[in-house]
């Protein structure tokens, strides 16, 4: 009687595996990414609002005035379900600086990689957008010069000494800035920079030198081969 009772429950068990519908789980198709194609490259004219490639128009990132080394950045939804639109900001970004926000289930980073100050037409802003699980993308040469040029703004307290004369972090950085434009395509690397932009005066040869907060003096150059060795090793 016991041997008939078990062999009734394992045909019972058969029959229930092979009515039981087929397992759809595998077969649903993959969900597409909230913004397809990352990372991206994205370069921004000041005053305008842009979609992001592969958001299918629903995510654009506005921009204000491109003024002091900073823009006003934006990035909202498009267009808002809810009434809410605000993805990100606006807050006020620099050369370098990442910020993130939240889209559909997945977090991204934007990172403002530098500002181009045109002497005719619109200014520019240089973006990487990515997802903040993915690796970031190796530093190019031009990001790496943005950094250290980003470096002497936030030197609190410090006076820039060039030909004699005592100079601001605002008017060293315009100078910086000013050298990096006229050196076109010789300079191609951060070094290039630091040695051909940063070093020492055209007209006198005299080094360029920083008197720090605590009256420390250093050579420029020095100081920024010093970042340049950090921000390579990040």
């Amino acid at each position: 009687m016991r041997r008939s009772s078990v062999a009734l429950v394992l045909v019972l068990l058969a029959a229930c595996s092979r009515d039981a519908p087929p397992s759809t789980a595998s077969s649903a198709p993959p969900q597409p990414p909230a913004i397809a194609g990352l990372p991206i490259d994205l370069a921004l004219k000041q005053r305008t609002t842009s979609p992001i490639p592969g958001s299918d128009g629903r995510v654009s990132i506005s921009l204000e005035d491109i003024t002091r080394d900073q823009v006003m950045v934006s990035v909202v939804r498009t267009p808002a379900p809810d009434g809410s639109s605000a993805l990100l900001g606006p807050l006020s970004m620099k050369a370098s600086d990442a910020s993130t926000f939240h889209f559909e289930g997945a977090d991204f980073v934007l990172t403002l990689n530098a500002l181009d100050n045109a002497l005719v037409g619109d200014d520019v802003a240089k973006f990487t957008l990515r997802a903040a699980d993915a690796k970031p993308p190796k530093l190019t040469e031009a990001q790496k010069i943005e950094r250290l040029i980003d470096a002497v703004t936030k030197l609190e307290g410090a006076t820039f000494l060039r030909n004699g004369d005592e100079h601001s972090t605002s008017d060293a950085v315009e100078h910086l800035r000013r050298k990096l434009g006229a050196g076109g395509d010789d300079i191609t690397t951060a070094e290039l920079f630091i040695e051909h932009a940063a070093t020492r005066s055209s007209l006198s040869g005299k080094d360029y030198e920083v008197r720090f907060a605590d009256g420390r003096v250093v050579r420029l150059a020095d100081f920024l081969r010093e970042r340049l060795v950090e921000i390579e090793s990040t």
